[in-house]
């Protein structure tokens, strides 16, 4: 299992940093106190941004992914961001919203596609 594995825990890290790290892993971890609130961890992977990409590629016939279209999908998860509304809120959207980033990453991906041909 790979949380087994993990070189280092989500309570250890922000126990180490006083709750001021921004932490994201590649594994689900259940929820952790930190300063007295359970706060829920990130899970960083590509469910984030891939999904979006082939489907704003696919709909624009798009005959290969570009550095840009990479970027406007990091843009556009980063728009998605619960941060930009609340700064002590975690840094990416819940995994049941997931559809919803798709769709903005997406449009995102297939508008630099079609701006850069």
């Amino acid at each position: 299992m790979p949380c087994v594995e993990s070189s280092s825990r989500r309570s250890s890290i922000s126990a180490w940093t006083n709750g001021q790290a921004i932490i994201g892993t590649g594994s689900p971890f259940p929820p952790v106190l930190t300063n007295g609130v359970y706060r829920r961890v990130d899970q960083t992977n590509n469910a984030y941004v891939f999904p979006g990409i082939g489907l704003g590629a696919l709909a624009v016939l798009a005959r290969r992914i570009s550095d840009g279209m990479f970027m406007a999908a990091a843009r556009a998860v980063a728009e998605a961001s619960p941060t930009r509304l609340d700064p002590t809120a975690n840094l990416l959207p819940p995994v049941s919203e997931l559809r919803e980033v798709s769709y903005r990453v997406a449009v995102a991906v297939a508008a630099q596609a079609v701006s850069r041909r």
